[in-house]
């Protein structure tokens, strides 16, 4: 690649771009048949990763959003 791999020329180093956000789940009332509280567990069928639930709230139009932390991706057991 060149003497100024990982450099711009002016000398600055160069990094990357990271980008982290919160994941946050939404639902419309009455979608659910029970009420969302914190600690309930949430997985994504489609990749088997695993949430939970850390704080609920509603959005103030018509819709509950649910902030969650990730806590891993389930073993391949089912």
């Amino acid at each position: 690649m060149g003497e100024n791999n990982g450099r711009i020329a002016s000398g600055h180093f160069v990094s990357p771009i990271v980008s982290t956000s919160e994941p946050i789940f939404s639902f419309g009332y009455g979608v659910l048949p029970f009420q969302l509280v914190q600690g309930y567990r949430i997985m994504r069928l489609c990749n088997r990763a695993l949430f939970e639930i850390t704080d609920v709230k509603p959005d103030g139009v018509s819709r509950i959003d649910a902030k969650v932390v990730q806590l891993g991706i389930a073993a391949e057991e089912f």
